[in-house]
C-alpha cells in the first residue's frame, strides 16, 4: 500500500478541510481515505466504563448508519470509537502523530492494521518517517476533527 498526499489545491482537500483557518499542506495518507461526510470522536484518555460504553453504542451505530468515524489512535475514547466503526462493519479513518510508518502507541498496530484491511485510511500532517513527540499529545490535533462533518469531543468530569 502506498502512502500518497491530498494537497490543498484539489476540490476534496478543500471540500474537507474548509473549517480551518490554515490547512495542512500536504496531508500524507495512507489507505482510502473517504470524501463524504465523517463524524469525529476524540477525547479523554481516561475514562469510565459507563462512558466507554456509550462511546462503543454510539459510535457503532454512526458506523452502521454509513458515516466514517475519525479519531487519533490514542488510548481511551480514540481506540474504542475505531474499534466500534470496525466491529459494526463500518469505515474508520486515524489520524496520527508522527509518520504513517511509525504507528504509537505500539499495542495500537494490531487495530491499525485492521483499519488498512476495511478499507479505511490513516492520515497525518507529518512528512514520512517522522517520530512521535509525546508533548504533541499535550495540544487538540485540528486535523481529525476538521474534516468532519460533526464532532463529539468526550472528556472527564471530576466528581472528587
Amino acid at each position: 500500500m502506498q502512502i500518497y498526499q491530498i494537497l490543498s489545491q484539489y476540490n476534496e482537500y478543500q471540500l474537507q478541510f474548509r473549517v480551518l483557518d490554515s490547512p495542512p499542506s500536504p496531508l500524507y495518507v495512507l489507505g482510502n481515505f473517504p470524501i463524504k461526510p465523517m463524524i469525529a470522536i476524540v477525547g479523554t484518555l481516561s475514562i469510565t466504563n459507563y462512558g466507554k460504553q456509550v462511546a462503543y453504542d454510539l459510535a457503532s451505530d454512526l458506523a452502521r448508519a454509513g458515516f466514517p468515524i475519525v479519531s487519533g489512535l490514542a488510548f481511551g475514547i480514540d481506540v474504542i470509537a475505531h474499534r466500534a466503526a470496525l466491529d459494526a462493519g463500518g469505515l474508520t479513518v486515524s489520524v496520527i502523530d508522527g509518520g504513517l510508518d511509525r504507528i504509537y502507541p505500539d499495542n495500537h498496530r494490531k487495530i491499525a492494521r485492521r483499519i488498512l484491511a476495511t478499507g479505511g485510511a490513516h492520515v497525518q500532517e507529518n512528512t514520512h518517517g517522522d517520530p512521535t513527540l509525546h508533548t504533541h499529545f499535550a495540544e487538540p490535533q485540528p486535523t481529525a476533527p476538521a474534516h468532519c462533518s460533526t464532532r463529539i469531543r468526550w472528556q472527564n468530569l471530576d466528581t472528587r
